[in-house]
Parts: structure tokens; sequence; C-alpha cells
């Protein structure tokens, strides 16, 4: 028997296929799995960069986020969870949890325009750590993201750009 999913479906576009699939073969629940919603990573060397988890809004407060928290803290790597509504891609709009580094705390968010997310975007790639490779930005777009986030105003010891030396990299 496929037990019900964990969530309803809200959105009626999502095909449930795979998901009853992996809930018929346990019915006690000791099989847990979710889905990677997206990773940003290097271009050059492949190595992720940061590990965002996905949703569209539904005005809630939080969304379960551990699994995604942990694997960007044992990646070492940026995690932010991130919520989209509009009707097109001229009127999207984001909320924004920092999960790693410095997470923000439960239910916090920062609002955010299309704009803003795509200067967070661009200094994700700034610079590759694993690699050294560095991203030109493109013109218009801040060198430190718009949301106050800029990677030298957090602790020294979770800012790739300042620790090069420290990690290596020269």
């Amino acid at each position: 028997m496929v037990r019900e999913t964990t969530r309803p479906e809200r959105s009626g576009w999502r095909d449930e296929l795979f998901s009853k699939w992996h809930r018929s073969l346990d019915p006690d629940n000791l099989l847990t799995c979710m889905d990677v919603d997206w990773i940003e990573y290097c271009r050059l060397c492949k190595e992720a960069m940061a590990v965002f988890e996905l949703t569209c809004d539904w005005n809630f407060t939080n969304k379960p986020i551990t699994v995604t928290q942990t694997l960007a803290k044992r990646l070492d790597v940026f995690g932010y969870l991130l919520t989209y509504r509009g009707e097109t891609v001229e009127d999207i709009e984001f909320r924004v949890r920092r999960l790693y580094p410095d997470p923000q705390p439960y239910g916090t968010f920062k609002s955010a325009t299309a704009r803003q997310v795509e200067a967070l975007l661009w200094n994700i790639h700034r610079y590759c750590r694993r690699c050294g490779t560095t991203q030109e930005m493109p013109d218009g777009v801040p060198e430190f993201d718009t949301f106050g986030w800029c990677h030298h105003e957090i602790p020294a010891k979770n800012c790739y750009v300042c620790n090069r030396e420290r990690r290596g990299f020269t």
C-alpha cells in the first residue's frame, strides 16, 4: 500500500510518480529521501559553490531545511532557502533566508527583488575557493550582494574571499 505523501500537492502540476513509488517501498517510513532543489557550481572545476532549497511561496513562516542546511555545512558552501512568487519572469518576487554560514534565525526571511537575487548569484560565482577561478562581474552588478551580506561582513572564518591563503589558495 502506498502511504500518503508528507505534504499534499498544492500546485497541481508536479509529477508524483517517483515519490509514490519510493513511498511504496517502505510503509514504515524508514527510507527517507528528498530532492536536491538547486546547486550553483563552478563552471571549470564543477565543484559546488552553493546549495538552495527552492519553493513556491505559500506564505509560510518556514520550511523544513535541516537536510539542505546540513549538506551546505558538510560541503562548506553557502546555503539558502529561496521562496518565489509571481506570474511571469517580469513580476517575480523572492524571500531569502541564509542557512549557512551564519544562519538566519528560524522564520526570518528577507524580501528580495529579482535584481537582488541576481546579485547574490553573481557574488557566489565571483571566486571559486576550490580551483581559484575568478568570475568577472557583469556591468551594473554590485561586488557585494544587496542584502547586506557582503562576504567581508560575515565572520572572517566564513569569508571565502578573505581566507584564500588560509585555505591554500594564493
